[in-house]
């Protein structure tokens, strides 16, 4: 198993801290990368990590800081030849905790789904739901990153990681917990791709 740097373009192998995203203690791709490959569904997994943590959709979609992430990274694996299967979308929390309207958020996620389309990518893109700050679930961001699922467009659900709750939280009860929650939440991002692969 194997990383790509978003900043350089280098391939890797694959340990903790992944490069290129902020990394919080219950990172999940290790062990979803191994739960891929020994279940035969991919004889090789490469991840491109982009995630910055605690991060409005805002800053994602057109006209954010961030809005060319996702179309960098996939430039950068077109550039040494890797394929990219799909991308995994697991944000909602800071919006979750703010104030803002299902129509505000689809549409901005609708955007950062469009600009990934505009960079020449047409693979599955998996919308996890997610918005769980501090106990609660807000349903405007809920809901909207469920209204924007399109299969005939390669817009695929993701996990409900709200219900990831309990011991797969730390002890703030924000982020997952290294071993449990870790683990359990590469099990829901599995079942999510097993259902479209």
């Amino acid at each position: 198993m194997h990383h790509l740097n978003i900043y350089n373009g280098g391939v890797y192998s694959a340990v903790n801290p992944l490069l290129g995203c902020t990394s919080l203690a219950g990172n999940f791709p290790l062990r979803l990368g191994d739960k891929l490959i020994n279940a035969g569904l991919f004889a090789r997994v490469v991840f491109v990590p982009i995630a910055i943590g605690a991060t409005p959709i805002a800053q994602w979609a057109t006209g954010g800081a961030l809005q060319d992430r996702i179309a960098t990274a996939y430039r950068r694996c077109v550039a040494v030849g890797l394929p990219v299967t799909g991308v995994l979308w697991h944000q909602g929390e800071t919006d979750a905790d703010s104030v803002i309207s299902q129509a505000t958020y689809q549409a901005a996620l609708s955007s950062v789904i469009d600009r990934t389309r505009l960079a020449g990518f047409s693979e599955p893109f998996f919308v996890a739901k997610v918005a769980y700050p501090f106990n609660t679930s807000a349903s405007n961001v809920r809901a909207a990153q469920a209204a924007v699922i399109n299969h005939g467009n390669e817009i695929w659900e993701g996990p409900d990681t709200d219900t990831l709750t309990g011991a797969n939280r730390d002890g703030g009860n924000v982020h997952f917990s290294a071993a449990t929650g870790a683990n359990n939440h590469a099990d829901a991002w599995k079942t999510a791709i097993d259902a479209r692969f």
